[in-house]
């Protein structure tokens, strides 16, 4: 029975930290790919004002 208990207790736990990691991982993936398609767009506007 306290085994049982102490079992879910961790899985709750690990439940909890895991959906947190998760959820940063994916503002942090969003917020990278925004930083990247601004620093594309950048890239293009400067080649395409300054070269062509």
């Amino acid at each position: 029975m306290l085994f049982s208990l102490k079992n879910r207790t961790a899985i709750l736990h690990f439940n909890v930290i895991y959906t947190i990691y998760f959820y940063f991982e994916y503002v942090g993936i969003n917020i990278l790919l925004k930083i990247n398609v601004n620093n594309i767009h950048a890239v293009n506007c400067f080649i395409n004002n300054n070269v062509f």
